[in-house]
């Protein structure tokens, strides 16, 4: 542990750090604190970055440094969130496996239609032949029946 002269502006962030005092200083212009060891050498190095609070204790990055409670609030929201996009994933791919299946019996469907109508057509198509043929026959006979004009 040691202890620091500091001086802050008016949030409370240090402007100034010192291990000691340099003569003619005032100590009324600072504040003394107490940096625990495993801190001392960040201190040291971005005393600017730490904020004293009026109780002389210090904040690396203020007030509005992250906590561990905040770390892990935020990082439970952002599973909380994965985990409803991986749910709506999820029922996104069932759709599209409903689409899917839909769309493969609609195009079975379609075939076997096309299937039906070139079989029907190929049937109606023999009848015409037929039907036609047996016109023509018709047709002979009457002009055979028929006496023919002079």
């Amino acid at each position: 542990m040691a202890q620091h002269y500091v001086k802050t502006d008016d949030k409370g962030f240090v402007i100034q750090n010192a291990l000691k005092l340099a003569e003619g200083e005032d100590p009324k212009d600072y504040k003394q604190v107490t940096i625990a060891t495993q801190d001392e050498i960040d201190f040291n190095q971005n005393f600017q970055v730490y904020q004293i609070t009026d109780t002389g204790t210090y904040i690396r990055g203020g007030k509005q440094a992250v906590t561990v409670a905040d770390l892990n609030a935020s990082l439970a929201d952002a599973q909380d969130i994965i985990t409803k996009q991986q749910a709506a994933m999820a029922d996104q791919a069932n759709t599209i496996k409903q689409l899917q299946t839909a769309l493969a019996s609609a195009t079975k469907s379609q075939v076997e239609a096309q299937q039906q109508f070139v079989a029907t057509q190929e049937q109606f198509q023999k009848q015409f032949v037929g039907l036609s043929q047996q016109i023509v026959a018709v047709q002979k006979q009457v002009a055979e029946l028929t006496p023919a004009e002079k």
